[in-house]
């Protein structure tokens, strides 16, 4: 899932302004989300969880989905952990 798509969704699902987002992460205003969401930074693990949980998704699918993306070399490392996740 493309990062500017979470960021959306979790601002749909939650009910949420992006500014209310990112306070709640921490950061004084929406340029951060508005910097991940256009690719000129990239989110950390704790901001993909944060913003999977906001959307109402799982938030290890979400992170392993996204990462896998960002380093298909290690593509199996996270296959693996949601199939133990799931088990």
């Amino acid at each position: 899932m493309p990062i500017d798509e979470l960021i959306a969704l979790a601002s749909i699902r939650s009910g949420k302004k992006k500014k209310a987002l990112a306070s709640e992460m921490g950061h004084a205003d929406e340029t951060r989300l508005s910097k991940l969401a256009s690719g000129r930074l990239k989110a950390d693990a704790s901001e993909i969880v944060f913003l999977a949980a906001a959307a109402k998704l799982d938030p290890i699918k979400v992170l392993a989905e996204i990462e896998s993306e960002r380093h298909p070399e290690l593509a199996g490392v996270w296959g693996n952990l949601i199939t133990s996740a799931a088990l």
